[in-house]
């Protein structure tokens, strides 16, 4: 089923936007195949709507000699219906780069809807096989919103800090804080830094504040408020400290991907029945 297709001739570019245009058939294969292995996370965007939808790249395959890319359905499940009539479906999502267990680099594609498709008894859907994928120059990291409530502490200047963590990635850690967290100025450090959490590791210096501003509306939880969104970089963190966070993200990604799949097995058996 799996195809390995012919090699095209024209070099890989870069466009205006700073992107590289891969577009060499066995290169664009390695990277479908590699965010199938992966079970990244796939962004759908369809023409003319707002939403974005989320899927699994499952495969590449081909019928009747032509070539398909096959993706999980959509959730929420009102995309399942409006992507047979959307003109174009755009795909994006992460992979990790080789030589940088830490980084993940974000792709992007376009394709358009060729048909319903089952694989292991659950709805999928085929694409057109992409003739170009888009690279983004600048290496990113998958960032996830913790399961559970984690706390995070740290120092900055003579105050102490306590926070919630809001989002994480290798590349920094976004929280909400109380109100001392307004002595943080975008360019302040922040010293041992530590999380309520085993699976994520002290930081004791290399942290940065870049944003700090006031939410709508103030977060309770167990009776703290939280009255601001604080953002931050890992500016020159250890690299072994960095990737225990990305194996920690990355194991949460796949944890919400397993429930995704029950989800999709339970909802198929509930139509069969």
């Amino acid at each position: 089923m799996f195809l390995f297709g012919r090699k095209r001739d024209n070099d890989d570019a870069i466009d205006p936007r700073g992107l590289e245009a891969v577009t060499k058939r066995s290169r664009i294969l390695n990277i479908l195949r590699e965010a199938e292995r992966e079970r990244s996370y796939l962004e759908i965007r369809l023409s003319g709507r707002g939403r974005i939808y989320s899927s699994v790249i499952l495969g590449v395959g081909s019928e009747a000699s032509q070539p398909y890319l096959l993706v999980d359905s959509l959730i929420p499940a009102e995309g399942n219906a409006l992507i047979k009539d959307a003109p174009l479906v755009t795909g994006s999502f992460l992979i990790r780069e080789k030589g940088h267990r830490e980084g993940r680099m974000p792709y992007e594609f376009r394709a358009r809807f060729i048909s319903d498709a089952i694989l292991d008894g659950l709805p999928a859907f085929r694409l057109t096989l992409p003739s170009v994928i888009r690279r983004n120059q600048r290496r990113e990291y998958l960032r996830i919103e913790p399961p559970v409530k984690v706390t995070i502490r740290f120092s900055s200047g003579r105050y102490n800090v306590t926070g919630l963590v809001a989002n994480i990635s290798g590349g920094g850690v976004g929280f909400y804080v109380r109100p001392e967290g307004l002595s943080l100025n975008p360019g302040s450090s922040m010293t041992n830094v530590t999380f309520d959490l085993e699976d994520l590791p002290a930081i004791p210096k290399g942290v940065v504040v870049y944003l700090l501003r006031p939410l709508s509306h103030e977060i309770i939880s167990q009776g703290d408020r939280f009255g601001h969104y604080c953002g931050s970089q890992f500016a020159d963190v250890e690299e072994q400290v960095r990737e225990r966070i990305v194996r920690y993200v990355v194991e949460v990604e796949r944890m919400a991907l397993r429930s995704l799949d029950r989800r999709f097995v339970e909802a198929f058996e509930s139509v069969e029945k």
